[in-house]
């Protein structure tokens, strides 16, 4: 069984100089954005291309007025987003897993990024299409499944709901428009 946390953590960008708190995702404590680093990297080294940075984050928690519902896979596209563009726009890119509550288990799969790879002109492209045209979409399938007890990822999701709320109203009592 795999285990889930979330932290708001701060995003720093350096070379831009601004900051700002996301919702990063644990699973078995490593934060999935280096789980999905890493399976980047290796698709990149295996095509001959440079390695880069990660261009993902976790959601804003000042605008994911959603992400309740987004992380129990109750939206209306058939993938919920699970890491946003660095943007903080989920339509430039994301990462992004079929969401099933099943019995007594949370379980994601099919996790993948709507850039297909790096020589993909157009994020959302259907996968078919993208192969016939000879786009070759970077292989996530060591990333996953994760199975989750539902017991611990609804307290999981829980906790994080609630720092949210909280979050918000602390923001909109700062702004006094609260």
């Amino acid at each position: 069984m795999d285990n889930l946390k979330f932290i708001i953590e701060d995003y720093v960008d350096e070379k831009y100089g601004f900051r700002f708190p996301t919702i990063n995702v644990y699973i078995n404590n490593q934060n999935l954005i280096s789980l999905v680093e890493e399976i980047e990297q290796r698709n990149r080294i295996l095509r001959g291309e440079e390695p880069s940075h990660s261009h993902y984050i976790g959601h804003d928690p000042r605008y994911s007025h959603d992400f309740r519902d987004e992380f129990l896979g109750l939206q209306s596209r058939p993938y919920s987003v699970l890491l946003t563009c660095t943007c903080t726009f989920a339509e430039c890119n994301c990462i992004m897993a079929k969401i099933a509550v099943v019995d007594k288990f949370v379980v994601w799969r099919e996790i993948k990024s709507p850039w297909l790879s790096s020589n993909s002109p157009s994020p959302w492209v259907e996968e078919d299409i993208a192969l016939g045209l000879g786009w070759m979409p970077y292989d996530y399938s060591d990333l996953g499944p994760f199975i989750f007890a539902k017991r611990t990822y609804m307290d999981a999701l829980n906790w994080i709901t609630a720092r949210i709320q909280l979050f918000r109203f602390i923001a909109a009592f700062d702004r006094g428009t609260y």
